[in-house]
């Protein structure tokens, strides 16, 4: 599984890596969605999001994006600057502009006007166009993880503002996803390691989570927050739990239940 997300009725939409889309209700697998009988462009979902129309966007390998209408139910292709284009990632702002982290690029999308355009290296201070992982932070920065060129703080126009790698102590210039917390902290999930930028508005000093202090399972995929602020992070080695007051894990593998990959 890939990208997931929910619908209005509390479905889950999980993307899978060459099966199309499985929608579960209930824990039940009712529907597999594919690209033979059901026309979307590609079975490999690389990501899912919910935006606040209550459309369903999904990111594919080699299809560009499809969008599951919430109204009419139908799914339909959405071109990029009028192309299909590999696609990792998603992020809706406050002002209902869906940011696209694609292998062109990211494409700022207005769900409410129908404007949109591509910020590529042609045009913004992007390093390269592949662009593995989008957020904002409190200040309404943007942040963006690369695959190759680590992770690189934007203004509104994609001018350039920090950059982070190895270098400069990031544990891996992959930057697979990033998550910012309800205290405002900036969560990096990264090929080698966790990090975190406790105060990202007033420090650029960060934390690194890996196997050389108390974070075994390095290769970092995605990361949430429950009701209770715990910190919950995928990895190739299962799910991992991170207290934050104490920095304290508690992982969950085979051992648990939990499928590996």
């Amino acid at each position: 599984a890939w990208g997931i997300c929910t619908d209005n009725d509390d479905r889950i939409w999980v993307g899978t890596d060459g099966g199309g889309i499985d929608i579960f209700d209930n824990g039940i697998k009712i529907k597999t969605i594919g690209k033979d009988k059901d026309g979307i462009t590609d079975d490999a979902i690389l990501a899912a999001i919910k935006d606040s129309n209550n459309n369903l966007w999904f990111g594919t390998f080699r299809g560009g994006v499809n969008v599951f209408n919430s109204q009419n139910r139908i799914i339909s292709q959405f071109l990029i600057n009028g192309t299909n284009t590999d696609v990792r990632c998603f992020y809706e702002d406050e002002d209902s502009s869906m940011l696209i982290g694609s292998s062109a690029g990211v494409y700022r999308y207005n769900i409410t006007t129908k404007q949109g355009e591509l910020y590529s290296t042609q045009n913004s201070g992007l390093h390269n166009n592949l662009i593995r992982a989008i957020s904002k932070d409190d200040s309404g920065r943007i942040w963006v993880g690369f695959f190759g060129e680590g992770l690189t703080i934007f203004d509104k126009d994609f001018k350039r503002i920090k950059s982070y790698k190895t270098d400069k102590g990031l544990p891996s210039n992959t930057v697979d996803y990033i998550y910012k917390d309800m205290k405002g902290q900036m969560w990096i999930a990264t090929g080698e390691g966790l990090v975190c930028f406790k105060t990202p508005e007033t420090s650029d000093d960060f934390v690194v989570f890996n196997e050389k202090n108390i974070f075994k399972n390095t290769h970092v995929r995605a990361i949430a927050e429950d009701a209770d602020s715990n910190i919950w992070i995928s990895t190739n080695d299962g799910i991992s739990r991170l207290i934050p007051p104490y920095d304290k894990f508690y992982h969950y593998d085979r051992y648990s239940g939990v499928p590996l990959g």
